[in-house]
């Protein structure tokens, strides 16, 4: 249902990092107060934020964890399946 008293403006761009949707919600005041160019600007900025997050955060490397590491989450790991043992064998009973 159609919120009467708000002006919906969709952004719908399709580039190269993916697909952006995104929309901006004004009163019928505000709206009024806005012309085409400060509404272009505007989606101009959300999509030019949101292109540059993309590439800093897909240009960061993601190291990949330690032996150490992965040993300790395989302990960790083990020492939760003996507890949730332990619980199905205290249930069972």
């Amino acid at each position: 249902m159609a919120d009467l008293n708000r002006a919906d403006v969709k952004i719908q761009v399709r580039i190269s990092d993916g697909n952006f949707n995104d929309a901006l919600y004004y009163s019928p005041t505000e709206f009024e107060g806005l012309t085409d160019e400060d509404i272009d600007a505007i989606k101009t900025a959300r999509v030019s934020k949101w292109l540059e997050h993309v590439q800093v955060e897909s240009a960061k490397e993601n190291p990949l964890p330690t032996k150490a590491e992965l040993e300790q989450q395989k302990e960790a790991l083990v020492a939760d399946i003996a507890a949730i043992d332990e619980k199905l064998l205290d249930i069972a009973k």
